[in-house]
């Protein structure tokens, strides 16, 4: 009966971490990468004063768009310098006040 006959390699001795080259600790630099992200520019509905305040950019949204309060479609905002977004009612006819008396010059609710 014939056994197959197993290669027995002789054992090599087991490398030290001590006998390799020392790593040399180098400092991690983070490089931040500039965006030409614009401060979010607010919306105005010209129908109501509604002013979108949305996540995604104005101008990314669809040609379907529709204001939400009476329903005028994308066409009909304009860019304003709002600082504040207060969509509540009273601050709606504020601004719908200012506008039809012709006081808005694009910087509402300051």
């Amino acid at each position: 009966m014939a056994f197959a006959s197993l290669n027995a390699r002789a054992l090599q001795p087991f490398k030290s971490a001590t006998a390799a080259a020392p790593r040399t600790r180098r400092p991690l630099t983070v490089v931040a990468r500039k965006t030409a992200t614009k401060a979010a520019q607010a919306y105005i509905c010209i129908d109501c004063g509604y002013i979108y305040d949305g996540r995604e950019p104005f101008e990314k949204l669809p040609s379907s768009y529709r204001c939400p309060v009476c329903n005028a479609p994308k066409r009909r905002f304009r860019a304003t310098e709002s600082k504040g977004r207060n969509n509540d009612a009273s601050a709606m006819r504020k601004r719908m006040g200012a506008m039809s008396r012709g006081e808005d010059d694009g910087k509402f609710d300051e």
